[in-house]
């Protein structure tokens, strides 16, 4: 069981007072608090839910018959059926929780908590996360609970303390020099921190989760609210910020991916993937951070982009929300361009017999500029298409894939992003 060591109250030993009160927390301070962070911070996912559309930033993940979610008067309103369920709102792109606050408003959980349980969730997986969970308190029917979870390879640590939905109307997780904070408000304007532990590395890059849990035990089944997510907005990083040199091994906001017979990794100031003679199978780098791609360009620099024959592709994708990407594609011997937002779609194509040097997606004035170039100085359009508006977002992945078995290594080398 992981113990990281907890702030104690100045002049007693007594935890179970702090946890009630707070006391001496380098959060409580009114001039000198974290608020939405830089880009990427949480305010780049903010949602006053007043618009009336799920937001695509997010996915939904339902459980039980009849279960719903939406926005209905300025709330996120999850409804279960008459048998209970469960539900959430998932992030699609991760948000860096260092120096800024994840924050909520639960403005009601109808009916109580009997046989609910209401989650605002920061995760990498299942395996990483911190928690804010109000549930109903096993060991004294009737009492209700507010507790803090923390989950890291190394275990799992619980404190928790009464909940009173009045006085715990607002909720945050927040990091500031080291420490990870978990707090709670009547008002969102005057805070108290109820535990403190040192900061897990994976909140550089969490997903953000709201979810509830209803067991139907009680009728008729009441819904769970949700409002002002992230009130201090904040913006998306412009990929131009999306630096590698690969230098040291991937951080925490990378995804990286291999099946099969591919296998990876961050050697000698590069990122290589590679496919043994005979092997099927792919690897992938994606980021977990949404980047901003308008009046900015995303570069690729290659020490080794393999021939493409039948069977191996090598695949740049700039994807937002669960329909919209810019996609570079090398196979057959050719460099494919494919544009899909909205209604916009457009395909070009070049020949390109073995792998180039440097790929680039870039955006200016509306229009999509797909480019290849040999020298990282000159670079020639693939293809070029007008979008006018685009998503605020993008999540970066480059793949090599494949297919049928190869008679020598298939080797992919990657010297540098931007």
């Amino acid at each position: 069981m992981w113990r990281p060591s907890l702030r104690l109250c100045s002049g007693t030993a007594v935890l179970l007072t702090w946890l009630l009160t707070g006391c001496g927390s380098k959060f409580e301070s009114t001039s000198d608090e974290p608020g939405a962070a830089a880009c990427n911070g949480p305010g780049a996912l903010s949602d006053n839910f007043d618009d009336g559309e799920l937001s695509d930033a997010f996915v939904s993940q339902l459980s039980g018959s009849g279960m719903q979610v939406e926005e209905s008067a300025g709330e996120l309103v999850f409804t279960p059926g008459d048998s209970g369920g469960g539900g959430s709102r998932e992030s699609r792109y991760a948000i860096d929780v260092r120096g800024g606050f994840a924050v909520v408003e639960v403005p009601e959980v109808s009916g109580g908590l009997s046989g609910k349980s209401v989650q605002l969730t920061l995760k990498r997986d299942n395996s990483s996360t911190v928690s804010m969970t109000a549930l109903d308190d096993n060991q004294n029917p009737g009492a209700e609970l507010l507790s803090f979870d923390v989950t890291t390879a190394a275990g799992t640590t619980k404190a928790t303390a009464p909940y009173d939905a009045t006085q715990h109307r607002w909720w945050r997780i927040g990091e500031k020099d080291g420490v990870l904070g978990f707090g709670a408000s009547p008002d969102g304007q005057k805070w108290t921190t109820y535990h403190e532990v040192p900061t897990p590395s994976f909140v550089a890059a969490a997903l953000l989760r709201l979810g509830m849990n209803d067991k139907g035990t009680v009728t008729p089944v009441g819904q769970v609210r949700f409002d002002n997510l992230n009130p201090k907005s904040g913006s998306f990083c412009g990929i131009d910020r999306l630096r590698e040199s690969f230098d040291a091994e991937l951080g925490e906001a990378w995804a990286m991916a291999e099946d099969t017979d591919c296998s990876a990794s961050v050697t000698g100031s590069s990122y290589e993937a590679t496919v043994l003679p005979g092997g099927t199978g792919s690897c992938s780098i994606t980021t977990r951070h949404g980047y901003d791609l308008a009046g900015r360009g995303l570069t690729l620099a290659f020490d080794t982009s393999p021939a493409a024959p039948s069977g191996i592709t090598v695949t740049l994708t700039l994807s937002s929300g669960p329909t919209d990407a810019l996609t570079f594609e090398h196979y057959q011997g050719k460099l494919k361009a494919t544009t899909s937002l909205g209604t916009v779609t457009s395909n070009g194509s070049v020949e390109l017999a073995d792998g180039p040097s440097w790929w680039r997606i870039r955006e200016s004035g509306g229009r999509i500029e797909f480019e290849v170039s040999s020298d990282g100085k000159t670079f020639d359009s693939v293809n070029s298409v007008i979008v006018g508006a685009l998503p605020p977002r993008f999540l970066a992945s480059l793949r090599l894939r494949v297919s049928s078995a190869q008679p020598a290594d298939t080797k992919l080398v990657l010297a540098a992003i931007n």
